[in-house]
């Protein structure tokens, strides 16, 4: 059916854009419904912008998305820290309002993520590198783009504490 395909694509789409394969990514967020895929091609857009560019778009967008800390962790990533935090801040009182176990639990991983990104981007491995083990534990089967922008940010943590085995293992 449609909806099959555009959520195959979708999660196809996804996965190249974790790796970084921005034009198998695009070819498969156009597989989805019209409407749907448009907010998948803004994300290759914005992974397709120079450091400079997507430090302006982040402002100008206030980080993309408050949900389940997207818009924290690339603010973060694009030092934009106090944005970053106030962004973290958003989703913890988000967090709050959730009452089913899963968008607990999804909160969660968010959260210990975005913790982690903020705590790498300000250069504190020590405490990143906790955190955003526990989020690949629990991301490692979910074969999503969080956990391969997770992978890399822990790599990047073991490498900024010149533990260049445990960076190129994870």
């Amino acid at each position: 059916s449609g909806s099959a395909r555009s959520w195959l694509a979708e999660e196809v789409g996804r996965a190249y854009l974790g790796l970084g394969m921005l034009e198998a990514a695009e070819e498969m967020f156009h597989f989805m419904d019209p409407g749907r895929g448009d907010t998948q091609l803004n994300q290759v857009e914005f992974y397709r912008m120079d450091e400079e560019e997507g430090v302006a778009f982040l402002k100008r967008e206030g980080g993309l998305t408050r949900t389940r800390g997207h818009g924290a962790r690339r603010l973060a990533r694009a030092g934009l820290l106090s944005e970053a935090r106030n962004s973290l801040a958003s989703l913890q009182a988000f967090a709050r309002t959730r009452t089913d176990t899963r968008a607990q639990r999804d909160n969660d991983i968010a959260l210990k993520l975005t913790r982690g990104g903020i705590a790498l981007a300000e250069g504190n491995a020590e405490e990143a590198i906790p955190l955003l083990q526990e989020g690949v534990a629990l991301l490692r089967n979910s074969g999503s783009s969080a956990y391969f922008r997770c992978a890399e940010s822990l790599a990047n943590a073991w490498e900024q504490q010149g533990n260049l085995g445990r960076a190129l293992q994870t």
